[in-house]
């Protein structure tokens, strides 16, 4: 598994949560009125979910810069393809989105957000997870 890029929660994120905590907290406090009470209880439920909807950036170890990450899956019989196109080009690497033929490879670009880098690899379906079967090659 590659262990080159950690998955991070963006600042964005961590201020959304503060501002809907604090906002909650001062609704209950503050006021004393079953609506904006029940305005309150939706801005807690607020900040509970917003982990969830909030884009994960990725954060290079060798570096430190900041990349996004984006998945395509192709079926196992496109194996051989996937890996020979890495290996000779990486850059014409053909991606599109491939799951109605199935599942059983996906490709992972991570791309970065202050540059012009990209870094991919490809990963193969076994049971329960996706083992690495390439390693990670720039574009």
């Amino acid at each position: 598994m590659n262990d080159r890029f950690t998955k991070t929660f963006p600042v964005l994120g961590w201020v959304s949560i503060a501002i809907l905590l604090s906002s909650a907290i001062a609704l209950f406090i503050l006021v004393d009125n079953t609506l904006l009470h029940y305005l309150a209880f939706a801005l807690l439920i607020a900040s509970a979910v917003v982990p969830f909807i909030v884009p994960k950036d990725y954060k290079d170890s060798d570096t430190g810069m900041l990349y996004t990450k984006k998945e395509f899956y192709y079926p196992l019989s496109r194996k051989n393809e996937l890996l020979k196109s890495l290996d000779s080009s990486p850059s014409t690497l053909v991606l599109a989105d491939h799951k109605s033929e199935g599942e059983g490879m996906r490709v992972d670009i991570y791309s970065s957000k202050k540059g012009n880098d990209r870094f991919c690899q490809i990963f193969e379906y076994v049971p329960y997870y996706y083992k690495a079967c390439s390693q990670l090659t720039k574009l």
